[in-house]
């Protein structure tokens, strides 16, 4: 009888008669279908999966949605969430405005045809095809384009990513702790900034800010990002560098006009006290990694060194905790008997006892129903151990 069974006759109180039969009746039946229909060797049941659901199409972010633009503004759409195929403008009246478009980086930047009244207020649709989604724009008073002031704070810090690494391990049955040892390890400069404005909102829709290292080219280490929007690209260095240092600069979405900031550019944080930068060998601390107290089985790279450093203490009589394998790892002995009992994980029942209990007549404690239960289970098993034999 499989052990999961003798847990639920075990552990409940006994059950009804037409409930014990109903349960019974539908694993003897099961147990027939498989008596029935042998498996051939190799075959594999067919998976069963529930329909997949339709995958929902991505569009493009309306950046300002919900914002107020200048009367004469230009409407952001970034198109790095998905492919956008249309975009549009209407009014209150769902008549279709007219505007010029034109791609910037991963943005689209319409421009209304003719300025808007104050007031205004426009429905701005993205779509890809089968669906898309739209929302609304407002327009307030007129901005003649120019350079909006900045100030900013820079930032750096490290990020480290362990490359090698070995841990001990300890005995079955014991709790000693199980130290890893890193012996190469992969340091990058994340750098991290905040810029503020002391213009109107409606003004800075207009602006796309950029931040990256100084004399940078590639395109992905620095983006044009909306200064509302908050969230910026961070610039990595995978080198160290005396100091760490970011330019700054914006562009008029509507014109096209790139706008620099001399008393920001550059902002540089020195390396200082940071650890090292790249790939590079990490310097453990044998003494205090390896010691008996710490680690009872040394990783393999590191056994030598371990006997070394535990001779001492482990070669004493009596031996110290954590030296239970030292005999076996250092000088070849058979490998000590586990300290105390090893519990037996609770799922596993051993096969004498599922005997033991098909053997029994009656269940101490046990109803007639239960027992007539208990002999048709047993029944079951007698039936699964049948099969096996004769399949194999």
């Amino acid at each position: 009888m499989p052990p999961h069974c003798y847990r639920a006759f075990s552990a409940v109180a006994p059950l009804p008669l037409a409930a014990a039969f109903v349960a019974v009746l539908a694993l003897l039946l099961s147990s027939t279908r498989a008596e029935a229909q042998p498996a051939s060797a190799g075959a594999a049941a067919p998976a069963v999966h529930g329909a997949t659901p339709p995958t929902q199409p991505t569009f493009g972010a309306i950046v300002q949605a919900g914002g107020e633009l200048p009367a004469n503004g230009s409407v952001l759409i970034d198109l790095s969430a998905g492919v956008v195929r249309t975009w549009a403008l209407h009014d209150r009246l769902q008549q279709v405005v007219a505007f010029d478009s034109r791609r910037f980086e991963q943005y689209a930047i319409l421009t209304p045809s003719a300025p808007q009244q104050p007031s205004t207020v426009l429905k701005v649709t993205v779509s890809a095809g089968s669906g898309g989604l739209s929302d609304w724009v407002g327009f307030g008073q007129p901005r003649s384009p120019q350079r909006p002031a900045l100030t900013g704070t820079f930032s750096v810090k490290l990020r480290e990513q362990d490359l090698e690494v070995e841990c001990c391990s300890s005995l079955p049955g014991d709790n000693i702790g199980r130290p890893c040892l890193v012996s190469r390890r992969r340091g990058t400069v994340e750098g991290a900034y905040a810029l503020a404005s002391t213009e109107a909102a409606s003004a800075l829709t207009q602006v796309l800010v950029r931040v990256r290292a100084p004399g940078s080219t590639e395109l992905e280490a620095g983006r044009y990002q909306p200064i509302t929007q908050g969230a910026y690209r961070n610039p990595v260095w995978v080198t160290q560098a005396e100091q760490y240092c970011i330019d700054v600069d914006a562009v008029e979405i509507g014109t096209g006009e790139v706008y620099t900031y001399p008393e920001l550019s550059p902002l540089c944080v020195p390396h200082g006290a940071m650890g090292e930068v790249g790939e590079h060998t990490v310097e453990i601390d044998e003494q205090r990694e390896l010691a008996h107290e710490r680690c009872q089985l040394p990783p393999s790279g590191y056994v030598e060194r371990w006997c070394q450093i535990n001779a001492l203490a482990c070669q004493a009589s009596p031996a110290p905790r954590g030296c239970e394998a030292y005999g076996h790892v250092c000088l070849g002995e058979p490998l000590p008997r586990p300290r105390g009992r090893v519990k037996q994980p609770a799922h596993v029942m051993p096969q004498r006892l599922d005997q033991s209990l098909c053997s029994t007549t009656r269940v101490r404690g046990s109803t007639f129903g239960s027992s007539v239960a208990l002999a048709l289970l047993c029944l079951a098993r007698r039936r699964r151990s049948r099969q096996a034999g004769v399949m194999s």
